[in-house]
């Protein structure tokens, strides 16, 4: 009787041992390790590798030719650049950025201003970025005609005659005969290319995925020699210039709730690139009730009526400026 009462006493202390066991992980703290290293995301964008440029002291017309066997000049340009372009394969908006530096070559220096009282062949150079917005060139990536628009874009006085300061960047000084670069200067936010659509292996370029960028720059028609004597333009004068482009994504607009009465209102998002759409959701006070959507610039230009963004069905794209959202409840 004994072991019999003694095996049953084990027996309930096991289970009892087990059942404390099993309840354990309920009450036990663990410690968890999460490693994270870097990984690259691509931002997709098409950038020309190289480019041609020449001093035009006189801004005579250079003609390009265009694939349909038309031709545009460009005129009135004292550093006349061949037309380049940087083209958002990406699906959100990017802002740009860029590094820029040069070498002179010949007899050029290369200054951060060409003042009146400079006679030789120093030269001035800026790097100038001119973001596009227009439908015509919302088009595939396959469109054959795309590049003859761009080059008509590019030699319109349009194009360059409205560019802020923060669309352009001036090169670094570098003396007359230096054989390196000078450590190059930087500047962001030169302008903000749009995004693209993405299908499959198809990307479709937006009205504002493409900007044209140039140099431009000042310099002496007639330069002369210290002695006042003429110093004519040489094939041997030039320059080498280096620009080094970045590209972020470009910061979001804010969507802000303003005032509301007789009910709330919710934005799928408080902060959208261009293009993306929100949706608005209205739930009124008093039952039955829906909301009528209105939708405004949030902070217009200096003399400027606030714009209005189209509202749908309780939906509306995000525009490139931030909005606030307003209800009336009937």
């Amino acid at each position: 009787m004994k072991f019999m009462n003694t095996k049953r006493f084990a027996s309930t202390v096991m289970a009892g041992a087990l059942a404390l066991s099993m309840a354990a992980p309920a009450f036990a703290t663990g410690n968890v390790v999460i490693t994270g290293t870097y990984a690259d995301i691509e931002i997709e964008v098409e950038v020309p590798t190289t480019g041609t440029a020449q001093i035009n002291p006189y801004g005579l017309p250079v003609t390009i030719d265009k694939s349909d066997r038309t031709t545009v000049d460009l005129v009135d340009q004292k550093i006349t650049t061949q037309p380049m372009s940087i083209k958002n394969q990406s699906s959100i908006p990017l802002e740009i950025g860029a590094s820029v530096t040069a070498v002179p070559k010949g007899d050029v220096e290369i200054k951060t201003g060409v003042a009146g009282s400079d006679k030789g062949k120093q030269i001035s150079l800026e790097l100038q970025v001119a973001a596009l917005n227009d439908s015509t060139l919302a088009v595939a990536t396959t469109d054959r005609t795309l590049e003859d628009k761009l080059i008509d874009k590019f030699a319109a006085d349009a194009t360059w005659a409205s560019l802020a300061s923060t669309n352009k960047g001036a090169f670094p000084a570098a003396s007359k005969g230096a054989t390196t670069a000078p450590t190059p200067t930087a500047y962001t936010g030169l302008a903000t290319v749009g995004a693209a659509t993405i299908e499959g292996n198809s990307i479709t370029y937006g009205p504002k995925s493409i900007a044209l960028f140039r140099l431009d720059g000042f310099l002496n028609e007639a330069p002369q020699k210290a002695d006042s004597s003429a110093d004519p333009w040489a094939t041997t004068d030039g320059f080498e210039a280096t620009v080094a482009f970045s590209f972020k994504p470009a910061a979001k607009m804010n969507v802000t709730i303003g005032t509301i009465t007789g009910g709330t209102v919710t934005a799928s998002a408080a902060k959208a690139w261009e293009g993306t759409e929100i949706t608005l959701t209205g739930t009124p006070t008093a039952p039955g009730q829906t909301a009528t959507f209105t939708v405004t610039e949030t902070t217009p230009a200096a003399g400027q009526t606030a714009r209005t963004v189209s509202v749908t069905g309780g939906k509306f794209i995000m525009p490139d400026y931030a909005v606030t959202v307003t209800a009336t409840f009937a």
